[in-house]
């Protein structure tokens, strides 16, 4: 499934986008992170 942070935020239970960036900026998440179109996702 591929979907913006909003959306995974939302589907993860977050309150906010700023606790998954946050995981993302700490790169927990890289190994779920996809290469589409060029743009890092």
């Amino acid at each position: 499934m591929l979907c913006t942070a909003a959306e995974a935020s939302k589907l993860l239970g977050y309150n906010s986008r700023s606790q998954l960036y946050r995981l993302l900026r700490e790169q927990w998440l890289n190994d779920y992170r996809l290469e589409t179109e060029g743009k890092l996702t």
